[in-house]
């Protein structure tokens, strides 16, 4: 082996960051293995545009990141879902794959960016107690005390593989290019926004015509942050509002509104009023303690969680069973079962939310156990609140 002087290193990095800034578009398959404790490979695929357009994909796991700048969606093929968020006016490739996929290497990130390659590189020659030597021409290997760390380019100059070994942990990249045609998508089609990824796997339908029922029914509940509907519960009503952070519920004996911070509380029987700072995660319990109950489904909106994928989950087999007139509006009636349970929808035609929900207990034979009834009037759907709706009144 041959010792390499500063000059000679530089050279070789200097060439591969050429080589890596010239590629304005590229396909690249990434295979990591790891031994970090237990053995692990995991294959990624990189596809980019520069300067605003990218995507990657956990090819095992069906999870990805695609970015066209400043927008960012996190995806899972496997749901069927994607989050969509921002970042910074001026940041790069890297930084908006990263803000999808935290778990993202470093090195991953480096392919993508103009100049990432770079600054990948440089820092390995600047670490206290390396020494560097050559086999070929192609090849930098770093040495220390606390390991090695070989680095292979092909006859481009580009990075072809990285081998970091030191007594904890063995990881090894291969990389190879491609070239990305101009008429790839890498945007992914067919997936549904979502506030937060759901734990829940889609229910089994009967039919093509039940299962595009109960999806468009999810997607009108996805991302709801701005609702107004009365509920019926037996001789009970609630009205509620929801606008961003500020939600208020109206009972015949309770008005409270809480915007985030404080919660305003109306006793309507005897017009008593607290007003009390409360975190999120306490509301719930501050109400109980009150003698008030927040409705289900405003509770699931205002945590972000879709209402109707959390009572509708893979265990249940979903079927349409008939129409029919709710309080004068259209609706498909729709049932979804699973052993013990069986839930009935009246949804509306017009938008595809709930008109009225049913929601029986069966014993093992199937007969009913308990039953409960909620009716749905819906207000303002996806229109903004005027903020003096959220006070609470006599």
């Amino acid at each position: 082996m041959l010792a390499l002087d500063s000059n000679d290193v530089s050279a070789i990095f200097r060439r591969c960051a050429a080589a890596h800034n010239g590629m304005k578009s590229a396909e690249v398959v990434a295979v990591q293995s790891a031994n970090i404790g237990q053995k692990a490979m995991e294959r990624f695929l990189l596809q980019y545009r520069r300067p605003k357009e990218a995507a990657i994909l956990r090819v095992g796991l069906s999870k990805g990141v695609y970015v066209r700048l400043p927008n960012v969606e996190a995806y899972d093929l496997a749901l069927g879902q994607a989050q969509r968020g921002k970042v910074r006016p001026k940041a790069g490739l890297g930084e908006a794959l990263q803000k999808g996929d935290p778990g993202l290497d470093g090195l991953l990130l480096a392919l993508a960016d103009h100049g990432g390659m770079e600054g990948w590189l440089n820092p390995m020659r600047s670490q206290k107690g390396w020494s560097v030597v050559r086999r070929h021409p192609g090849r930098c290997v770093f040495h220390s005390e606390k390991g090695d760390i070989d680095l292979d380019f092909d006859s481009r100059g580009r990075l072809e593989a990285a081998h970091i070994h030191s007594r904890k942990a063995d990881v090894r990249w291969t990389l190879e290019y491609r070239q990305l045609p101009a008429n790839t998508t890498l945007s992914p089609r067919g997936l549904r926004m979502v506030s937060k990824f759901s734990i829940h796997r889609p229910p089994r339908y009967a039919t093509d015509e039940a299962r595009a029922l109960m999806e468009a029914a999810f997607d009108a509940y996805e991302n709801v942050r701005q609702i107004a509907f009365e509920v019926r519960q037996g001789s009970e009503t609630r009205v509620v509002w929801l606008d961003g952070s500020r939600i208020r519920q109206r009972s015949s004996t309770k008005d409270w509104s809480y915007d985030g911070r404080y919660l305003l509380l109306l006793d309507r029987r005897t017009g008593s009023v607290v007003r009390s700072a409360v975190r999120p995660s306490r509301l719930v319990s501050l109400l109980s303690s009150r003698g008030e109950m927040i409705e289900p489904m405003l509770n699931r909106f205002r945590r972000q969680i879709n209402p109707l994928r959390a009572i509708v989950d893979a265990d249940m087999l979903v079927r349409k069973i008939g129409e029919a007139l709710v309080n004068r509006v259209p609706c498909v009636l729709v049932t979804a079962t699973a052993p013990g349970i069986r839930l009935t929808m009246a949804i509306r035609r017009k938008d595809y939310l709930l008109a009225r929900l049913t929601s029986e207990t069966l014993d093992r034979s199937g007969a009913l156990v308990a039953s409960s009834d909620r009716g749905y009037k819906i207000t303002s759907y996806r229109h903004p609140i005027s903020p003096r709706v959220f006070g609470a009144k006599p």
